[in-house]
């Protein structure tokens, strides 16, 4: 989740707990915070969605390497072991080069899929020169796993970036709405300061207002304390 989104989902719930604790008794008021409740409530599935599309790729990602690892080595001796059997039958010659080492991962499943082709066609001269009664079932089974963790890997990847995108709709809109909300808490506690400066602290995105106007998260420390800030941007902070 990106730096801004979150803090705009965490000042929304300090608002929403400021909301709770002072409500008001507006109807207009009413139905912007419950609209702003109802919103808030849609991130959390998000949230839950983003971190397992990160933990899904990341996992498909490291067994895809560890796949492409042992296929790499399967296929450097099918190419010894052709050379071997080109000796018996030219027609093996040149038809089992070994994947390019650091080759995109797109590139390796599709020759190794040629290489398959290949091997269909010559395991008997190839079984003879040593290649081994497994090698065909073990690395058919090794391209069909790589080829699944990279569906994987792909559909996890697409799961949090779309999820990513819809909280930072949500946290926006939010933020919006929030704006709408200052406007009227600005009326509400206009002969009550202390109220006011409550409630500024609960909407600042950057954290409480302490003493001097500024917020005790800073974005950037050495420019000294942030001042409250207005929410409407959309900022990313990564």
């Amino acid at each position: 989740m990106r730096a801004i989104t979150r803090r705009k989902l965490s000042m929304v719930e300090k608002v929403l707990a400021f909301e709770a604790a002072d409500p008001a008794t507006d109807i207009s008021h009413v139905g912007v915070v419950a609209a702003l409740q109802e919103l808030y409530e849609q991130a959390g599935p998000l949230i839950a969605e983003e971190f397992s599309g990160k933990v899904d790729e990341r996992v498909a990602t490291a067994r895809r390497r560890e796949v492409r690892r042992q296929l790499q080595k399967q296929f450097r001796h099918l190419a010894l072991v052709a050379e071997r059997a080109a000796r018996v039958d030219p027609s093996v010659q040149g038809q089992f080069p070994a994947p390019k080492y650091n080759g995109p991962n797109r590139a390796f499943l599709a020759t190794a899929e040629v290489l398959i082709g290949h091997l269909d066609q010559h395991v008997a001269v190839l079984l003879e020169a040593g290649l081994g009664e497994t090698f065909v079932t073990e690395v058919k089974a090794g391209v069909a796993e790589f080829g699944a963790a990279g569906s994987s890997s792909t559909d996890g990847r697409l799961g949090h970036v779309d999820a990513g995108a819809r909280l930072r709709n949500i946290a926006q809109e939010c933020a919006e709405i929030v704006t709408v909300l200052d406007g009227l808490n600005a009326s509400r506690f206009r002969a009550t300061p202390e109220r006011l400066t409550a409630w500024e602290s609960a909407r600042n995105v950057f954290g409480p207002v302490n003493g001097h106007g500024g917020s005790d998260e800073e974005l950037e420390p050495t420019r000294g304390p942030t001042p409250v800030t207005p929410i409407t941007g959309e900022e990313d902070v990564a």
